[in-house]
Formats: structure tokens, C-alpha cells, sequence
């Protein structure tokens, strides 16, 4: 997702699928900008996409959860934001 700022920046989501050794999520105190870059270019190909200075970067993991109970003494019940959560994507 390609999002055009202000003072002629760009904001890009771009998702990585790398996974460590035993198949599990990838430790995001090791996903660097010079990884993003790769997949961004792997993504944009036959395109080419470069730049000369990051103003900002970060991971984000999307966290999914799946509840056990929906009600206690058929007393309760959750709706919108209380039972789901999304990307910053899909937030946008």
C-alpha cells in the first residue's frame, strides 16, 4: 500500500513473510530497513524503488486472538472494537 504525504513523502506498507528456522513469526528486533527495502523491491518488480533517506520505519505484527467466551452468565456480549483488531492497512 502506497500512501503520498506531505513535504513530498510516501508512506509504504509492505508485508513480510520471512519466517525463523522453526517456522514460527520472525523476531521483529531483527527486521531492519534494509529488509523492507527487499521485499518492497521484490514487490514493485519489474519497478525499481530506492531512497536516499528514511524518515520512519517500524514493525508491526498483527496480533490475532480468538476469545474462549463471548458472555459470562449470558451477561455480557462484545461488539466492534472490543472483539476485533487490524493492521495499521486495514486501519486506514
Amino acid at each position: 500500500m502506497v500512501i503520498p504525504r506531505e513535504n513530498k513523502l510516501v508512506r509504504l506498507y509492505i508485508q513480510l513473510t520471512e519466517v525463523n528456522k522453526d517456522g514460527g513469526a520472525v523476531d521483529r528486533s531483527t527486521i531492519t530497513p534494509q529488509m523492507i527495502l527487499k521485499a518492497a523491491q521484490k514487490i514493485m518488480s519489474p519497478y525499481t524503488i530506492t531512497y536516499k533517506y528514511c524518515d520512519w520505519w517500524t514493525a508491526y505484527q498483527i496480533g490475532q486472538r480468538v476469545g474462549n467466551n463471548f458472555s459470562a452468565s449470558e451477561r455480557i456480549f462484545l461488539a466492534g472494537d472490543a472483539v476485533h483488531t487490524h493492521s495499521p492497512k486495514a486501519g486506514q
